[in-house]
């Protein structure tokens, strides 16, 4: 029955993959990446940041708040995100890998670390302009849509307007983040070498395959990240009701 190693292969990692986002949702993420510009924007404030006009300041607290989550979420989650990812990809030729096994032929406790951290650089990268992007796009691209609708200052926002949104910042998190995102996967696949910087693995990929190789399987991910991030902004970004004029892109 042909359907049976389909299934499997469709499925593979799945316990690894819902694990992975029980433990970072349940515990740290919506937490960190709510927080994270509301940090920023109350504790590195000074003269110099509020000299800034509104729009500098707002992309300054993204930026920031954006690394913090990017740094606490690879430090955190990225032994969870690196086991997920070598669970779903261990198909064809490395369908028997192991990760303990494979962790156990890392001798030292400091290799076995790089070996559980391995991809965390594009992990980080990928992470940071997700984050950079939601937190710089969620709140203009809600302006947006509520003056588009005719919402007014004190307007409850409805449930289709906050969904907009989230399909779109959604949608840009995931074009945004594609490029890093399959650097990770290749640096996080069983028995890679992975020696290759980020960088130098991002350059071959386009060498290789011009834009396919910045964007494979993007129209699935996009979905998953509307569904993902998207649900994120919409949560943890947005007022319930329409700010006063002026507020809406700024205030944290």
């Amino acid at each position: 029955n042909a359907q049976g190693p389909l299934m499997k292969s469709m499925f593979r990692g799945t316990a690894a993959a819902m694990t992975k986002e029980a433990i970072k949702n349940g515990t740290y993420k919506a937490v960190l990446f709510k927080g994270a510009p509301k940090l920023v924007s109350k504790y590195l404030s000074s003269p110099t940041t509020k000299s800034m006009g509104s729009v500098s300041q707002h992309l300054s607290i993204a930026f920031v708040g954006a690394n913090i989550a990017a740094f606490a979420d690879t430090l955190l989650g990225g032994p969870f995100e690196r086991y997920a990812t070598y669970r779903v990809t261990s198909q064809g030729a490395s369908e028997n890998a192991s990760f303990l096994a494979e962790l156990k032929t890392r001798g030292s406790i400091q290799q076995q670390a790089k070996f559980v951290y391995k991809g965390s650089t594009a992990l980080y990268l990928k992470t940071g302009i997700a984050c950079f992007t939601l937190f710089a796009a969620a709140k203009p691209a809600q302006s947006f849509i509520n003056s588009s609708i005719g919402l007014k200052p004190g307007d409850e926002i409805p449930l289709a307007a906050s969904g907009i949104t989230a399909f779109v910042t959604g949608a840009a998190v995931a074009v945004a983040s594609s490029p890093f995102d399959i650097v990770k996967t290749i640096h996080q696949m069983p028995n890679t070498g992975g020696e290759s910087s980020t960088m130098a693995v991002l350059k071959t990929n386009y060498t290789k395959f011009g834009l396919k190789g910045l964007a494979a399987g993007l129209p699935i991910k996009t979905v998953m990240v509307i569904i993902g991030w998207g649900a994120v902004s919409a949560i943890t970004q947005q007022s319930s009701t329409v700010p006063e004029y002026g507020q809406a892109l700024f205030r944290y």
